[in-house]
């Protein structure tokens, strides 16, 4: 039946529209700016940052990331890409989820 049209054909892969709502953008411990101060204000919300939002990507910083990176079983590597970004707005809370939808096609 159609039920396992989907395992049969599943290739492990799915795109997830989603919005980066505090346009954090990739960020490294290169980074300074307003940015680096709305992920210090994130990773402080989800636990894992406790000084002050400086926008300065300090090895506090730094270490915040990779201590929440760690906990997310995510790549351990203080370089705040999609995966991260996606985990930290989930860990905060309060943003509209990406979901996925069956597109379906209209017949008529």
């Amino acid at each position: 039946g159609d039920k396992n049209l989907l395992t049969e054909h599943w290739l492990g892969q799915a795109h997830v529209v989603w919005r980066d709502f505090e346009k954090l953008g990739a960020l490294d411990p290169s980074a300074h700016g307003p940015a680096v101060e709305r992920l210090q204000g994130m990773l402080t919300r989800a636990g894992s940052f406790a000084g002050e939002p400086t926008g300065n990507y300090d090895e506090a910083t730094s270490e915040a990331v990779r201590s929440f990176q760690r906990m997310r079983f995510l790549e351990v590597d203080a370089h705040v890409g999609r995966l991260t970004r996606l985990a930290l707005y989930s860990a905060v809370g309060g943003y509209p989820r990406p979901t996925l939808q069956l597109r379906v096609e209209d017949k008529s």
